[in-house]
């Protein structure tokens, strides 16, 4: 019956993130322009700024890791191995 309550290291990473954007850093995007960003916590996630401020966290496919290689905000997706 344990097992009902347990997730995957990835999983409650993935939460925890979710969480930090969602309380800690409303205004995230605030003054930034829409576009991909490194995420401040997590190397596997990146945040998305749409165009009316608004911050969404997202995930880099399992294995992989956030690399900004030039000039924020990104255009596409950094995630690499």
């Amino acid at each position: 019956m344990a097992y009902l309550f347990q997730f995957s290291a990835y999983k409650t990473i993935h939460i925890l993130i979710y969480m930090f954007i969602l309380f800690f850093a409303e205004d995230y995007c605030s003054h930034k322009e829409a576009g991909l960003y490194t995420h401040p916590g997590a190397q596997h996630c990146f945040v998305q700024c749409d165009q009316v401020g608004g911050a969404h966290s997202r995930s880099c496919s399992p294995g992989t890791v956030w690399k900004q290689l030039g000039p924020e905000p990104a255009m596409y997706n950094y995630c690499t191995q």
